[in-house]
């Protein structure tokens, strides 16, 4: 995530509430964001999150990606920070 804190905490809910269960991995870019990250994972113990540098972009995304694999996940779901989510979308 970059910014977009508020749409970031409005996904977050409706993860919370999906059909399907998951675990929800912040890749996080900036202080505020890191801060915003340590806040939502005290709320909601689906998420964990890590810090690296936002350029490249492909860079954070292959980090993002290799630690999804510490979970082995039977499947990833990328979204953007500027994304919004349905309430069935991970199934």
């Amino acid at each position: 995530m970059w910014g977009r804190q508020d749409l970031v905490k409005i996904n977050l809910i409706l993860l919370q509430n999906q059909t399907k269960k998951c675990k929800i991995l912040l890749v996080v870019s900036s202080i505020s964001d890191l801060y915003f990250a340590i806040n939502m994972k005290k709320l909601y113990n689906s998420i964990d999150y890590i810090y690296t540098n936002n350029l490249p972009l492909g860079r954070k995304w292959q980090i993002g990606l290799q630690e999804c694999k510490k979970y082995n996940p039977n499947a990833v779901l990328i979204n953007g920070s500027d994304d919004l989510l349905s309430l069935d979308w991970v199934k």
